[in-house]
């Protein structure tokens, strides 16, 4: 069974972060390793939140969900903005695998409405 990726906005809205959920990984939840690779020129989200041509894994702990049919982390502005800023231009493949390089899996990642940029309403003005 292949995986699902979503990333939605978390339960009380915050600019910059979401809720990066995954179901059908048939394996340990815990500290996993994700790429996020840009369709358009196949280029993969790097640290700097720039795009680089060569795969850059963010080690994360996913937590399993108390029905254990998916596993979750919270994401901030390094993976939330450089997605919205690229995400009217192409779809986004999404790679999870485990540190030791046991395990892996890939599918698009779907973006779900209400997520927002890390400086949105942030603006003070009169």
């Amino acid at each position: 069974m292949s995986i699902t990726i979503k990333l939605s906005p978390l339960a009380s809205p915050v600019p910059g972060r979401g809720f990066l959920q995954v179901r059908g990984w048939e394996h340990d939840a815990g500290n996993l390793e994700f790429a996020i690779q840009r369709n358009q020129d196949d280029h993969y989200l790097q640290h700097s939140q720039q795009w680089g041509n060569a795969p850059c894994w963010f080690a994360q702990h996913f937590v399993e969900d108390a029905q254990g049919d998916s596993i979750s982390h919270e994401v901030g502005p390094d993976i939330v903005d450089p997605l919205l800023q690229n995400s009217a231009t192409g779809v986004f493949n999404f790679r999870l695998r485990n540190p030791d390089g046991s395990a892996e899996d890939d599918n698009p990642m779907k973006l779900m409405e209400g997520l927002a940029l890390s400086g949105a309403g942030s603006a003070t003005g009169p």
